[in-house]
């Protein structure tokens, strides 16, 4: 992967982290915060594309 995809990449996901901690649901629990699971997600999603098929 170029390094240029890979710094796209990564605003890509700066930029979805930083909608996701606005984004909260509300459970009976308490207030749950979306931007852990964003970042599981997002983690999984860019080894994915960076090893080799």
């Amino acid at each position: 992967m170029s390094r240029t995809k890979r710094t796209v990449y990564a605003g890509m996901f700066a930029a979805l982290m930083a909608v996701g901690a606005f984004i909260k649901i509300m459970l009976p629990i308490g207030p749950f915060m979306v931007t852990f699971s964003l970042q599981f997600l997002f983690a999984l999603l860019l080894v994915s594309r960076s090893l080799p098929k």
